[in-house]
């Protein structure tokens, strides 16, 4: 369906919302890579984005699922970064921040990447405060978003970004090579590529995934007894 087409569906779109008395004002996100009507019920105040012709939207639907069978603790990981960014005004996609897909692939991310969750040593599900916190720090902190991309496939990997040619872009941009479809991300670039980093201890490159720094020793400390998803080089 054509760009125009895609629109002019929306706008009729959101006026059978209003007509219909399921809600009594509708925003059209026109502008962003997939034009959405957003809203928010009338009864239950339920917020809604609807987009249309996304070939992938199913698609990923069972892909998170699949997740969250796996990973029982990701649902929990997932409500709390979401309150967290919405309660910053970071939880929209249009105006620079994070949609629930992509909290999803970073959340599931960093629970298949923890070492101790990848050896067994713990049970996600029983150590949730302990995850949340590390989460953040992971990501807030350590994170090297500059040469590290993410993928989930295959239990999950990190991956070089100048391997697969992904450099050319905003080094800083977050990288997630989309579970469910090869295409790109509306907010993420994410291409497929052979080259990927399989193991934690894999020399020269994974030993850059974290950036230790001295004002975060307070906060290693605290949680010393747990890896915190840190990739360590053996």
């Amino acid at each position: 369906m054509a760009y125009s087409d895609r629109i002019t569906v929306l706008h009729a779109l959101a006026n059978t919302l209003k007509r219909a008395g399921i809600t009594d004002k509708v925003t059209i996100i026109a502008k962003a890579k997939v034009p959405i009507v957003k809203f928010v019920t009338t009864h239950g105040y339920f917020p809604v984005d609807i987009s249309i012709n996304q070939e992938n939207g199913v698609e990923a639907g069972r892909v998170v699922s699949g997740f969250l069978f796996e990973m029982p603790a990701l649902r929990a990981l997932v409500f709390v970064a979401k309150a967290f960014l919405s309660q910053r005004s970071m939880n929209e996609v249009f105006s620079g921040g994070l949609g629930s897909y992509s909290i999803v692939c970073l959340a599931m991310s960093f629970l298949q990447m923890h070492p101790k969750i990848r050896r067994g040593e713990i049970d996600p599900s029983r150590n949730l405060g302990v995850l949340v916190m590390e989460f953040f720090e992971f990501y807030g902190i350590y994170f090297n978003y500059h040469e590290v991309g993410i993928s989930l496939r295959d239990g999950g990997t990190y991956f070089s970004k100048a391997r697969r040619g992904w450099m050319d872009y905003k080094q800083s941009l977050l990288s997630i090579e989309d579970p469910a479809d090869i295409s790109k991300l509306p907010y993420l670039y994410a291409r497929c590529g052979a080259e990927q980093i399989t193991s934690w201890s894999s020399k020269r490159y994974l030993q850059r995934v974290v950036q230790y720094r001295a004002r975060t020793a307070d906060i290693r400390r605290r949680t010393r007894h747990h890896d915190g998803g840190r990739i360590h080089e053996s």
